[in-house]
């Protein structure tokens, strides 16, 4: 019997491989370049997958070692992936054969996690809907309607921090416990109270949603890669007591003001909206038309769920990491933090005293400053995409086309591009004069990527910047920020983590620049 069973998976476990051989023949059999150093069953990946380095480094020395080729082909399980190297051909792949490179390429069920229903996990179809729908939630003239709140929480922050004058403080914690107020303000109509509380449901949620360990990571894997076997056996990636908070905080939210006939204008309003399908209009939209029907079908409560949820990770997370990423860079270059208070000093004073929606548009400087935070510390290291029907892209000067197949996985590896000295000379050093007019408008568009690019980039971008800026902008007006002997003098990141997160605590001396 236990011959049997040993023959039984030996037989197995070599089918097992031969399936994973026959993968790694791929690129070979199609005459693409590809790295050949693979291990069973990791692939390219065992580096990262054993923890011992992150995604963000490893794409980076995948496109930086193999950069000659336009894209070349590397393997993630049993899955073979082609990691775009050349600008023109990431420019193919977002905006020019868009229709091609619909989709993501992570497969979720909607049934089984639905919170994961969102829009940056959609695939054709459905994602067409969504952001069709959503578009004209993010319109300049819907952010500007926001824009109170993020002054009132942000003006909140610098108040409560004046308490730490010429004190040592965690960066990161308090400006995601910023960004935590701002979003759950926005998205679903809730004070949270994170700056006082940090023991906040909505702090703890969200610190849960970005913890990863082994266990997650090979849960998710086995979702991307097998979702036929996640689906028969009902894996689950999200926890299912997180799943129904956030579902039983909209449904009562949505009926609260329903009820009582509330009007706020903010992210759950627009969602009710397309809950009972009704026609965002878009501030560009003078039409009287009464016809505010969108399809026949508004969004469920599920659904409108999913959307507020991904608002809040990709909201509070990306926003509040750039943030002390910047005062980072800002308290390493004293020099560059003076001269981008100089900025906003001017800006505030000509604005009588305070900072308004319009006065944005004037902190030029502080845009450059948050774009070269961007590149040195992108939220989203790389980019994924799928291929939904079959492209031909031209391999270079070669002057030959390579056919690419549906449902061949794509990785554009922005981490790298932003330290190609190439596109961005000393990537190491912090210069934001890399951002100025000049400068930008000599680089190829397709080599700085912190948001995507095309019809499916970030779709929240615009807000995102926004409440970095004017979060930063009010901290630097206020504060003075300094390295201390326990503050990081590099960072190196988890290897766990899709999002560029470092492994090092941020702590900085904060000192009032206007005393009493």
């Amino acid at each position: 019997m236990f011959l049997e069973i040993g023959l039984f998976l030996a037989l197995v476990v070599g089918l097992i491989y031969l399936s994973f051989k026959r993968t790694f023949q791929y690129f070979k059999n199609r005459n693409i370049p590809y790295i050949e150093s693979v291990s069973f069953p990791f692939g390219n990946f065992g580096s990262n997958l054993l923890g011992k380095e992150s995604l963000a480094t490893l794409t980076r020395d995948f496109y930086k070692n193999y950069k000659k080729h336009p894209a070349v082909g590397i393997f993630q399980f049993n899955e073979a992936n082609l990691l775009i190297n050349h600008p023109e051909l990431i420019k193919q792949c977002l905006v020019r054969d868009f229709s091609s490179f619909v989709d993501r390429g992570f497969p979720t069920n909607d049934e089984i996690d639905p919170l994961n229903g969102h829009l940056f996990f959609s695939t054709g179809a459905k994602w067409r809907m969504l952001r069709s729908k959503l578009s004209p939630t993010f319109t300049s003239g819907k952010i500007k309607q926001m824009f109170s709140i993020i002054e009132k929480r942000s003006s909140h922050l610098v108040t409560y921090l004046e308490q730490f004058d010429g004190k040592e403080i965690e960066m990161k914690e308090f400006l995601a416990r910023l960004l935590t107020d701002i979003i759950s303000e926005c998205a679903f109509g809730v004070e949270s109270n994170c700056i006082e509380n940090s023991k906040s449901e909505f702090r703890e949620w969200g610190k849960k949603a970005f913890t990863v360990d082994m266990k997650g990571v090979l849960v998710t894997f086995l979702a991307t890669i097998s979702p036929k076997i996640r689906d028969y056996f009902q894996i689950k990636t999200l926890d299912p007591k997180m799943t129904e908070f956030f579902i039983n905080l909209v449904r009562d939210t949505m009926k609260y003001r329903e009820e009582n006939n509330i009007q706020i204008n903010d992210f759950m309003h627009f969602l009710i909206q397309l809950k009972n399908n009704e026609r965002i209009k878009d501030d560009d939209d003078v039409s009287e038309s009464k016809n505010n029907q969108l399809d026949g079908k508004g969004l469920t409560i599920e659904e409108c769920a999913a959307q507020a949820f991904v608002f809040f990770l990709a909201g509070f997370e990306t926003s509040s990491t750039t943030m002390s990423n910047a005062l980072y860079e800002l308290a390493k270059n004293p020099e560059i933090q003076k001269q981008t208070q100089e900025n906003i000093d001017q800006v505030f004073e000509k604005y009588n005293g305070k900072f308004t929606y319009e006065s944005m548009a004037e902190l030029g400087y502080l845009d450059n400053v948050i774009n070269e935070t961007l590149r040195k510390h992108p939220p989203a290291p790389f980019l994924n995409r799928q291929v939904i029907k079959p492209v031909d892209i031209k391999w270079g000067d070669e002057n030959r086309l390579v056919r690419l197949e549906k449902h061949l996985k794509i990785i554009i590896p922005v981490y790298g591009l932003h330290y190609d000295p190439e596109y961005f000379p000393d990537p190491e050093r912090f210069d934001p004069e890399r951002f100025n007019e000049v400068n930008t408008s000599r680089r190829h568009k397709y080599v700085f990527l912190p948001f995507g690019e095309g019809p499916r980039n970030c779709i929240g971008a615009r807000f995102g910047f926004l409440q970095t800026k004017l979060g930063l902008a009010l901290l630097l007006r206020n504060f003075n920020f300094h390295f201390t002997a326990n503050t990081p003098q590099n960072f190196t990141y988890q290897a766990y983590s899709i999002v560029l997160a470092t492994n090092e605590v941020l702590k900085l001396k904060i000192e009032r620049r206007f005393k009493e």
